[in-house]
């Protein structure tokens, strides 16, 4: 079994509202993201959210983490999940502002990381040499995360251990690419209409 962890916390302050209340085509992100880790084989999410966030009717699989200190970042935010009980298997890091990420990505991802050698520490998806969301990692790799000062990003443990990690090439680009702006949503909204 996999825990996902889904960052929500962010302020959206390009965005104009907070990524937990952004909608897509008027489907919630974070309904959107949900749907697509569970859809994907995830058997349980850890929902990281600001203090104050009101957020849609959500499955029974999700639970509430609130961050209390949201402005201190990422780090922060995946600490907060982490905290919680994960499944021994692994986790799975996933960013609220990436709603076109699909359940066939998922799931995609999910059995490259149920493939991988003893040795190998996790896959990441890849996209044009760039690396994406969600990121599948051992569960050994928590305690790690855990121990960061909340200003350092996470993605320094993935540096630390890059050799042990496999980068999957895919071929959605939204994998790689965040909703921060109100340009960002205008694209995102033409692709899921099939326009670009």
């Amino acid at each position: 079994m996999v825990t996902a962890i889904l960052l929500a916390a962010g302020q959206g302050s390009r965005l104009g509202t907070s990524k937990v209340s952004a909608e897509l085509m008027g489907q919630p992100f974070v309904t959107l993201c949900t749907e697509a880790l569970l859809g994907g084989g995830i058997q349980s999410v850890h929902l990281v959210i600001g203090p104050h966030a009101e957020l849609p009717p959500l499955p029974e699989e999700v639970a509430i983490v609130i961050n209390p200190h949201p402005e201190t970042g990422q780090t922060g935010s995946l600490q907060a999940g982490l905290r919680k009980k994960i499944d021994a298997d692994g986790f799975a890091i996933h960013t609220v502002d990436r709603p076109l990420v699909t359940s066939r990505d998922v799931s995609t991802l999910l059995q490259s990381f149920r493939a991988l050698d003893p040795a190998e520490l996790g896959v990441i998806p890849s996209t044009g040499g760039r690396a994406g969301h969600p990121a599948f990692l051992r569960a050994s790799l928590a305690d790690e995360i855990v121990r960061l000062a909340p200003d350092v990003p996470a993605h320094s443990v993935f540096r630390q251990h890059r050799a042990q990690l496999h980068y999957l090439d895919m071929n959605n680009p939204w994998l790689v690419r965040d909703i921060n702006t109100p340009e960002d949503l205008a694209d995102a909204e033409k692709s899921l209409a099939g326009e670009n």
